[in-house]
């Protein structure tokens, strides 16, 4: 069986969690290669080929990297949900600004 070599941002998120689950349900071997704080370090290592990230289509494509399940036998993906939650009492304008851009960024990827 072959061996996959995934690079991540670290754990908690919703990608990692589900290309692993994907992969789990597979019976696809696979190691974390690396986990990355920042989407430029995962682009990079990607792209220099040394393994796969689960991203949205569109910020893939936008970063001009190939699906990977084009290139290999691997699982494809369900759809991640995430959401924003700004606590009820917090009615500081800045809170809610800041809120919409993250929402309207995320709508992007």
């Amino acid at each position: 069986m072959m061996l996959f070599r995934w690079w991540h941002f670290a754990d908690g998120c919703a990608y990692r969690v589900e290309a692993l689950r994907s992969l789990r349900l597979m019976g696809r071997e696979w190691t974390i290669s690396c986990e990355a704080r920042s989407l430029s370090a995962l682009v990079g290592a990607v792209r220099a080929g040394l393994g796969y990230a689960a991203l949205p289509t569109r910020l893939g494509m936008r970063k001009s990297l190939r699906q990977a399940s084009d290139l290999a036998d691997l699982p494809q993906l369900n759809a991640v949900e995430l959401a924003l939650g700004i606590a009820e009492r917090c009615n500081l304008p800045f809170a809610r600004a800041i809120g919409s851009i993250i929402t309207e960024r995320c709508a992007l990827a």
